[in-house]
């Protein structure tokens, strides 16, 4: 259950510096666990276990999602930073 609040953290911060190309992932991702978990009830409703690894792979998939555009907007961050430094 850990990945499910991390990546709530970085979609946050995502969002607040405007980094909205992640915003298609998350609605894709949305929509696949929408799906997954029809699927999951409909094959068998009373093993509450599926859903709950159904949950845990999807908050795993989007803190994997997060963490490669945090990743990139670091990386860009620290390229500014260097290219600035060349420059004073």
């Amino acid at each position: 259950m850990l990945p499910l609040p991390l990546a709530n953290v970085l979609v946050n911060n995502l969002l607040a510096r405007e980094r909205y190309g992640v915003v298609p992932w998350l609605v894709a991702i949305a929509a696949a666990y929408y799906f997954a978990l029809n699927h999951v009830a409909q094959i068998q409703p009373q093993r509450f276990e599926n859903i709950i690894w159904t949950l845990g792979g999807f908050g795993l998939l989007l803190l994997l999602v997060c963490l490669v555009y945090t990743w990139q907007d670091f990386r860009r961050l620290k390229a500014g930073a260097t290219l600035q430094s060349v420059n004073a």
